[in-house]
């Protein structure tokens, strides 16, 4: 039967080969072992903060981002990518859809997700946030079935 720790330290290999080493291996198999140890409903949504936190906060922000990439990538697969606008005048947050983040970040203006306004200095409002994948979910439940 596969262990948290055999699976984290398994893909933990694979990653150290394909990456030479480089630190970023390191911080996805510690995330690994974070996300099957931590229970699928407090991984709804992981901020880069959070999951900071849960890594002791020894990575600068750059690897860490690189990692979370590499976690939420198509080889992988263990993190869905979202984000969040917050709207300060409705006091509220709306999803955004990834592609609205991407022409935002092109044309440099952000479509208002509720009212099809365009918004300049959009960044401070807008918050990315992680949570498990399907794969993630079905691989936890195998580990606890």
């Amino acid at each position: 039967m596969q262990t948290f720790e055999k699976i984290s330290w398994e893909i933990g290999e694979d990653l150290r080969q394909r990456l030479g080493g480089a630190v970023e291996a390191e911080i996805c198999q510690k995330a690994i072992l974070y996300l099957l140890k931590t229970p699928t409903e407090r991984l709804e949504m992981l901020s880069l903060s959070s999951l900071n936190d849960a890594l002791d906060r020894q990575y600068e922000r750059e690897q860490l981002l690189r990692s979370l990439q590499i976690l939420s990538g198509s080889w992988l697969d263990l993190l869905e990518v979202f984000f969040k606008y917050y709207d300060e005048v409705r006091d509220e947050e709306i999803d955004v859809e990834l592609e609205s983040v991407s022409d935002a970040e092109e044309s440099g203006q952000f479509i208002h997700p509720a009212t099809g306004m365009p918004i300049d200095n959009y960044r401070n409002n807008l918050f990315m946030y992680f949570g498990a994948s399907k794969k993630l979910r079905d691989m936890k439940s195998r580990l606890h079935a």
